[in-house]
């Protein structure tokens, strides 16, 4: 069963490998610990609120951990509400990317529902705004308690192998073998079915045959024909062969291994010595004033004093994977904390470099509702055949506020992919639909309005699974045709390779 410290240890992992909101803190830090000024966009966790549930069906318990984690940055204090809103949107798609990264991470081991997003607003008073994210963590992986009448109970894993019983000794049974007992070792071994399995019963014995008639007294006084034998009685059957013995439970999970010490931070270099001061200029001679005497020269600034020597130590976190009983290396100390490949394990594989997009278009406007290239530099390279994750942020302007904007996703004829699946967020006025599904390149539909006239957000998230290498493009169109009702300031993005 994963350890409430183990559930922090996951979550902390895949938040420090977030994109934008990826500093981690903790609300229980003690004051000396907590840092002089706070990293923003950072998360925090709120507070957790664990318990344990049982299948009565399997007789198992399972850990059920609620979760609140507070996805916040700051604003200006004189902000706008488009401003405002801007940050808790960006707050809002981080904190479902954090969410569904956890369970795709860690799908093994931990299942996340009941996941919910709410605001929180500054409401003019405090500089920082964003969203609460509450979600469930149920642990995959349960224990079974043990025990007979009057004896302490027993912590078992949920699944066990017939070797861990402590009367059979079989760590390589072979296919066909069967369990005979052995006085010898006072144990259950395997034997092959050739050397037997136990002997069933002798069969009872067949009945005796008649005996037949004598024969008739001759004349001459001859001897009578001896009767023919009776029959043979039938052969008894076979005794059945014994019933194989019950397969015991498996013995109880072994401890996990020690965390790793953290390096001792470097020492500070020695300062370097003052310079001496000049000496004082000569006094005049009495009666008229004399000159005064001539300045001292500046001792010379002190040499600098040696950089103290470079922190030590490796600083590696380890959680546990499969029935929680290996130690997995998931950092290097590093301020990600992104998993490596040392351990061969896929599960644990860091994610592949982003690959940023280089945007040189400037301010495109579009005069139709018919979708349009933005710019051939607003593309992203997928340039290996696997699943991809992309991230587009656009900039846009409108001519009056109920014109809306359309964005959507083509290919440079090149690319191809069977599957792709990207979510739009625009902002748009009160009331009107802030979002859409891009499921086919060229598709989505455009949104209503927009929230001002200059500086809009959209926001493209999603994966796309590539068969065909090639580049993926921007594209973009206007609600209504009329000239330049939607003009595109700045695009930033990047793409990833996820496997």
């Amino acid at each position: 069963m994963a350890s409430a410290a183990q559930i922090y240890t996951m979550i902390q992992t895949v938040v420090e490998g977030h994109a934008t909101h990826n500093t981690f803190y903790s609300i229980w830090n003690p004051a000396k610990d907590d840092p002089s000024q706070v990293q923003y966009p950072c998360v925090i966790e709120h507070r957790y609120i664990g318990k344990v549930v049982e299948n009565t069906d399997l007789g198992i318990r399972y850990r059920s951990q609620l979760v609140q984690l507070l996805v916040i940055t700051t604003v200006s204090t004189e902000r706008t509400v488009a401003q405002r809103a801007a940050a808790v949107h960006a707050a809002d798609t981080a904190a479902l990317e954090i969410a569904l990264a956890l369970e795709a991470t860690y799908k093994d081991f931990v299942k996340v529902s009941g996941l919910s997003i709410t605001p929180e607003w500054d409401e003019g008073r405090h500089l920082q705004t964003g969203v609460m994210l509450t979600f469930t963590v149920t642990d995959l992986d349960g224990i079974c308690v043990d025990a007979e009448p009057g004896e302490l109970p027993t912590i078992a894993p949920a699944s066990f192998i017939l070797d861990d019983l402590t009367d059979v000794d079989a760590p390589s049974p072979t296919d066909g073998q069967l369990l005979a007992w052995s006085d010898a070792e006072q144990q259950w071994v395997p034997v092959d079915p050739s050397s037997g399995g136990g002997v069933g019963p002798t069969g009872p014995e067949g009945p005796q045959g008649p005996t037949g008639p004598q024969g008739p007294t001759g004349a001459t006084g001859a001897t009578g024909l001896t009767g023919p034998t009776g029959p043979q009685g039938p052969q008894g059957a076979t005794g059945a062969t014994g019933a194989t013995g019950a397969t015991g439970p498996t013995g109880p999970q072994g401890p996990t291994g020690p965390q790793g010490d953290p390096g001792a931070d470097g020492a500070d270099g020695i300062d370097g010595a003052d310079g001496a001061d000049g000496a004082t200029g000569a006094t005049g001679s009495t009666g008229p004033t004399g000159p005064t005497g001539a300045t001292g020269a500046t001792g010379a600034t002190g040499a600098q004093g040696p950089a103290g020597p470079a922190p030590s130590g490796t600083g590696i976190v380890t959680v546990t994977s499969g029935s929680l009983d290996t130690p997995r290396t998931i950092g290097t100390g590093s301020a990600t904390h992104i998993p490596t490949t040392g351990d061969g394990d896929a599960r644990w594989a860091a994610l592949s470099t982003k690959t940023d997009m280089a945007y040189t278009g400037g301010s495109v406007g579009s005069t139709g509702t018919a979708l349009i290239d933005v710019h051939s530099s607003a593309k992203l390279s997928l340039s290996s055949v696997g699943l991809w994750e992309v991230r587009i942020k656009v900039t846009y302007n409108a001519n009056v506020t109920t014109t809306g904007a359309f964005f959507s996703l083509n290919t440079d004829g090149t690319l191809a992919a069977d599957w792709i699946a990207c979510l739009v967020n625009y902002t748009t006025g009160s009331g009107d639909r802030d979002g859409g599904l891009i499921a086919t390149f060229n598709g989505g539909v455009a949104v209503a309005s927009s929230v001002v006239t200059t500086g809009n957000g959209a926001f493209i998230t999603g994966e796309i699974n590539v068969t065909t290498v090639g580049d993926v493009l921007l594209r973009f169109a206007s609600e209504i045709a009329t000239a330049n009702s939607i003009t595109v300031t700045n695009v930033t993005g990047w793409c990833r390779k996820k496997n």
